[in-house]
């Protein structure tokens, strides 16, 4: 699993989804994973909020990629 740096609110998230432009769909915070959010993504297809991607991590899980 993917995390990245939520800029504007400071902290790690888990990438559950991406779009095939590469825009965050879903994300879980570490600590509750079970919480699924859904960041608003532009007209072009980006993130409207800033992430920057800063790895993976390994999970058990499996997520697939949407639209």
């Amino acid at each position: 699993m993917k995390q990245a740096y939520d800029v504007e609110r400071k902290r790690i998230i888990n990438i559950v989804a991406m779009t095939r432009q590469g825009a965050i769909s879903q994300y879980s915070l570490p600590n509750k994973p079970n919480q699924i959010f859904f960041p608003l993504i532009g007209e072009d297809g980006k993130n409207i909020e800033q992430f920057n991607i800063i790895g993976k991590v390994k999970s058990t899980e499996k997520h697939e990629e949407c639209f």
